[in-house]
């Protein structure tokens, strides 16, 4: 089931995570941070909350989401006119992996576990300001 936290802010973020207590670590960083979630275990309902909603500002999902993997994700949402940034969390990456992330424009790569504060730290470098939101073609 979807988590939201309370819109608080300008940025919004689509979280993709399989692991509950990590969706439940992140949530809570980022909505202290004031920042908008919306939180899915599946890669499927986070597609169709893009297709749904108007706008996200950051992409951050697993490797492996349940449903397509993290990778596949970040190229359906491109395809569907997404070009905001995108964080990928992941236990470990081949070669391969990072070379697709590279060419999909993942700004990072984050190793689990991080820390909340290098995760902040991530979010910070790559999140566009308010006012050069992504918003998704009509």
């Amino acid at each position: 089931m979807p988590t939201r936290s309370t819109p608080r802010s300008a940025s919004r973020i689509l979280l993709v995570e399989s692991e509950r207590e990590i969706v439940r670590v992140l949530c809570a960083v980022l909505e202290r941070q004031r920042y908008c979630v919306r939180s899915f275990r599946s890669s499927d309902a986070a597609l169709h909350a893009f297709n749904t909603e108007s706008f996200f500002d950051l992409l951050v999902t697993d490797r492996s989401p349940v449903g397509l993997p993290g990778l596949s994700l970040v190229a359906a949402l491109r395809e569907r006119g997404f070009t905001g940034p995108a964080i990928i969390l992941v236990d470990s990456i081949t070669p391969a992996e990072s070379l697709e992330a590279e060419r999909l424009g993942v700004e990072r790569i984050l190793h689990k576990p991080f820390s909340t504060d290098s995760f902040l730290a991530s979010l910070l470098e790559v999140l566009p300001s308010s006012e050069n939101r992504s918003e998704k073609p009509k």
